[in-house]
């Protein structure tokens, strides 16, 4: 059964943790490396805003089409599969599932300029996002 609380509530989150990232504008990425706590924060901060959108696909697709990729990014392009995003989209927005992996894993080192280019990425890709979620709530 869709749990329309669960989904609003990450929403919610989203829209937080985008408020958040939205800060980390007003330093230069030079401050941010230089600066231990602004840079685990921003790190943080994009990786519960990915997984908290990957909650929100795997939660819609289980109960609307019921077989869950077992590759967060092919959660994203599931719910364009779905009617929920538009497919060009949903490969853009699906590009971020490899930045969590970056963020959270480690792999090689996390590429400082592309973390924090992420962040204008995300403040026009996220919104959409929880947009197109809503308007997929308020429809059923």
């Amino acid at each position: 059964m869709l749990d329309k609380n669960f989904v609003k509530e990450n929403i919610k989150g989203i829209q937080e943790l985008l408020e958040k990232i939205r800060s980390f504008k007003e330093y230069s990425i030079e401050e941010i490396v230089r600066d231990f706590h602004l840079y685990g924060s921003l790190r943080y901060n994009f990786m519960e805003l990915i997984e908290r959108a990957i909650d929100i696909n795997q939660h819609l697709i289980k109960e609307k089409d019921g077989e869950v990729p077992n590759n967060y990014k092919e959660t994203f392009k599931a719910l364009a599969k779905m009617d929920i995003l538009e497919m060009k989209f949903s490969e853009e927005i699906a590009k971020s599932a490899g930045m969590r992996n970056v963020v959270v894993h480690e792999y090689d080192e996390v590429d400082d300029k592309l973390l924090y280019n992420s962040i204008d990425v995300a403040l026009e890709q996220y919104p959409k996002f929880c947009e197109a979620i809503l308007k997929f709530l308020a429809s059923n």
